[in-house]
């Protein structure tokens, strides 16, 4: 399988010496798999949350829950993942921070400051210091560039490194039939409307619930300004081949 080395080499190097990075690149292409199954350190567990404009500050922080008649406190994600115990450090991934409200930015923005600035106060009392072991990878489809001058200061200044996607991992592909691999690789390539997450989406059309992989690849990209009948028995046929190739290689 053809790879981009380099672009892999510079997701890596982030992912592995930085504590919060923003991988960015157009929708589908696999950011929020590198960032939940590549170079994570021993024990380390990954925790992803998706952000939008309605995303409240509770599902990040915590907040009080009734228990037994008594109101006790629950931590939120980010929380959960800033006082993770040593020996299990934690990966957050904020998918689509672009999209995230004011508010929940304003609650995010010390959580990527330096270990040493850190802090974070909570309304049971707690104040948290430091940054702990909490990794953060943020993703978006924008250059931090584009963003509104506010947020787009406000996260150069505190992401320390930022690196595009062009294409999804090598190893992406490998959660794909054998055959199947080119043919999403170039398809990805070539049509900006078709994603890794739609062709995830055909291969459990096929493999769980049973459809032809015709039907399958044309079910999972139709709606998308193109035609994914023609498109699906293009697809086809050139697995067709690649599989054909391959007994012929055996």
């Amino acid at each position: 399988m053809e790879r981009n080395e380099t672009m892999e080499r510079k997701v890596m190097r982030a992912l592995t010496t930085a504590r919060t990075a923003y991988l960015y690149g157009r929708a589908g292409i696999g950011k929020t798999y590198a960032a939940l199954n590549t170079a994570l350190r021993p024990s380390q567990v990954a925790v992803a949350v998706t952000l939008t404009p309605s995303t409240q500050v509770s599902e990040l922080r915590g907040q009080y829950h009734l228990r037994g008649g008594e109101t006790v406190w629950r931590d939120g994600a980010a929380i959960e993942a800033l006082t993770a115990p040593a020996i299990v450090p934690c990966r957050l991934i904020l998918n689509e921070l672009p999209n995230a409200s004011d508010e929940a930015l304003a609650f995010l923005y010390p959580l990527l400051e330096s270990p040493d600035t850190a802090s974070v106060c909570l309304p049971d009392g707690r104040v948290i210091r430091g940054g702990g072991n909490m990794q953060v990878i943020a993703t978006g489809n924008e250059s931090l560039d584009t963003l509104p001058p506010n947020m787009r200061d406000a996260l150069r200044d505190r992401v320390q490194a930022r690196v595009e996607m062009s294409e999804p991992f090598a190893s992406a592909y490998e959660v794909f039939p054998e055959p199947w691999r080119p043919v999403v690789r170039d398809t990805i390539r070539s049509n900006v409307l078709v994603s890794l997450r739609g062709w995830v989406y055909a291969r459990d059309l096929v493999h769980i619930h049973g459809l032809e992989t015709v039907d399958a690849v044309a079910f999972a990209f139709d709606g998308l300004g193109f035609d994914s009948e023609a498109f699906g028995r293009g697809c086809v046929e050139t697995i067709t081949q690649t599989a054909a190739l391959a007994d012929v290689g055996e």
